[in-house]
């Protein structure tokens, strides 16, 4: 045999690597655990309160049809900034299963036509078996409006992007 063969050989052997089929097993596991746990990371990317008008959508919307189902005054308080208030805009609300609070990132102001805006202290609007009696809006750092109808009952959300 050749000695320079046999030297070849053995510099090849003795190098230690991964096969291209070995790397793309790690790459798919890795896509896979990515893939698999980033739905329950995306609230970590919810830094500027983006879902914010969408929990009061939804509260409003729970708060107008449990009083009308079952004919009882409801409240929803909206307590802005202030001295005896919390940092966070906070709004705390009534259910027939009882009181729930609701952490608003951003909520600015609530407008409503007999009252003016609201940008500070607390605000107490009570539901009752039709409803609350006019429309208001709340307003949030970023644009978006929520706006409650109540000659429809229909409660809706407009962003910038709707603009």
């Amino acid at each position: 045999m050749n000695p320079s063969r046999t030297s070849r050989r053995t510099i090849i052997h003795t190098l230690k690597g991964f096969t291209l089929l070995e790397m793309v097993v790690v790459l798919f596991i890795i896509s896979l655990f990515l893939t698999l746990t980033y739905p329950s990371l995306s609230y970590l990317a919810d830094f500027n309160g983006s879902r914010s008008p969408k929990k009061l959508l939804a509260a409003i919307k729970l708060i107008h049809d449990s009083a009308i189902n079952t004919k009882e005054d409801l409240f929803i308080r909206f307590e802005f900034q202030g001295e005896r208030t919390t940092r966070t805009p906070r709004v705390v609300y009534t259910l027939p299963e009882g009181r729930r609070k609701l952490d608003l990132n951003g909520m600015v102001s609530v407008m409503i036509p007999s009252r003016g805006e609201v940008r500070e202290g607390k605000l107490t609007l009570i539901f009752g078996p039709f409803g609350y009696p006019e429309p208001f809006e709340v307003r949030f750092s970023d644009g978006t409006r929520v706006f409650y109808n109540p000659f429809s009952g229909r409660t809706y959300l407009e962003s910038v992007e709707d603009r």
